[in-house]
């Protein structure tokens, strides 16, 4: 049962066990158990078969009884039915891996010619997911408040924390006792993103070593950046002695670094350099100042710092053949002070191409503006067009690439004509 966004899925399985089931069948079945069990929601029920497990006391005479409860125990499975199900013994049982995940279960009444009692049950948090789905679709027709869903969004993440909450805490409460079982949980969370798989060259072999992989994604991540000269070199040097005529201009203020270092997420990966957003964050006021004086000379040199220009690159599949090294894109990860001058650069351009030269109808990349205004005013035009009689045809375009064969020189003379040469002041 597929979940909703940033909510895992909930598995829901059911399991009939024969009384004279052989050991190596069970074995199997507890492997299926430990696999469905990674799920952040489980729900298993069936006739297992197993009257003589004592629930209360959690004991059993036989062996196989045994290395059942053992397996409820080493996946932290939880198991809900109290009640006998047959001839008065308990043999149905629902197990789930999420207190307050189940509720309202019930033993009572039969189906058909069956000799088991019925059992019934409520998955608590589904319904609680699917009253948010209900509520969404309501608002997209008008007929709930933008805050009545928001509320019901608030109430299912609280409940998904809270069921999480306590799943940890039993397993860091248990661990002397159940160790296997905490660092199974721990190692689930841990688990990495899968490698690229056997990559094809140029002749159209596969290739599987790691050092190959990296040229051949180096090579195509190369391949698709323009570069296009033009008399851009002069221009830098004319640029640069500008510049540095103005050197009694404060351009990266001590407390714009300040105010930027303390906004820093200190969740996020540090780069190359080793230098973590956390630390930066928290010493924001002791390492303003000669950060702000580092940046400035950046800027006015137009020198950045090898330890920026270096970055862990990721290849991310796209679309297409796997086997292409065509179909990856690079997320880079860089330097956490190069992106804070990044982000003091962009301020100054933002604020002159905004006043400047970007026209009302800019939505992308622009604050205050997103995919959303850009279509409530696509969409208020077009239909305007159509109440007056007028045929309108739409063509999308999409280009291919587009950010990573941008040339650098034609941007930056772009850059130039639209004024930012003054703007840096």
């Amino acid at each position: 049962m597929k979940g909703q966004a940033n909510m895992g899925d909930t598995v829901v399985g059911v399991y009939y066990r024969p009384p004279d089931q052989e050991e190596e069948v069970d074995e199997a079945f507890y492997r299926q158990v430990e696999v469905a069990s990674q799920s952040q929601a489980l729900v298993l029920m069936g006739d297992l078969n197993h009257p003589d497990i004592c629930w209360k006391g959690n004991t059993a005479r036989h062996a196989q009884s045994r290395r059942f409860l053992q397996s409820i125990d080493d996946n932290f499975l939880i198991q809900l039915v109290e009640e006998p199900t047959r001839r008065g013994v308990l043999l149905d049982l629902v197990l789930t891996n999420k207190e307050g995940l189940v509720g309202d279960v019930k033993v009572g009444g039969s189906l058909g010619c069956s000799d088991h009692e019925m059992v019934e049950f409520r998955i608590l948090l589904l319904e609680k997911l699917k009253g948010k789905k209900e509520v969404y679709r309501m608002w997209k027709k008008g007929l709930a408040t933008w805050e009545e869903y928001r509320n019901v969004v608030s109430v299912c993440s609280d409940e998904t924390r809270k069921v999480k909450a306590h799943l940890e805490l039993n397993l860091a409460r248990d661990v002397k006792d159940k160790k296997e079982g905490f660092f199974k949980y721990i190692s689930r969370k841990r688990t990495t993103r899968e490698n690229v798989g056997p990559l094809l060259n140029e002749v159209g072999a596969l290739v599987t070593e790691d050092t190959e992989k990296e040229k051949l994604l180096n090579a195509a991540f190369a391949s698709v950046f323009t570069a296009k000269a033009g008399p851009q070199e002069s221009q830098a040097l004319e640029v640069g002695e500008k510049v540095l005529r103005k050197e009694d201009l404060p351009l990266v203020e001590e407390d714009r670094v300040r105010e930027h270092l303390g906004k820093l997420d200190i969740h996020k990966s540090m780069g190359p350099d080793g230098m973590h957003p956390r630390v930066l964050r928290e010493l924001a006021d002791v390492i303003a100042r000669p950060l702000s004086i580092i940046f400035e000379r950046s800027w006015r040199t137009g020198e950045v710092p090898e330890d920026w220009r270096k970055a862990n690159v990721t290849p991310v599949f796209k679309k297409g053949k796997k086997e292409d090294p065509g179909n990856y894109r690079p997320v880079s990860l860089t330097s956490i002070p190069g992106k804070v001058m990044e982000q003091l650069i962009l301020g100054v351009i933002n604020k002159h191409v905004e006043e400047k030269v970007i026209g009302s109808g800019q939505h992308g990349f622009t604050k205050g503006k997103s995919c959303l205004t850009n279509l409530i005013a696509f969409y208020d035009g077009m239909t305007g067009w159509v109440d007056e009689g007028r045929t309108v045809d739409v063509v999308y375009l999409d280009f291919s690439k587009a950010f990573d064969t941008v040339s650098h020189n034609i941007l930056i003379g772009k850059l130039r004509k639209c004024g930012l040469d003054e703007c840096g002041q």
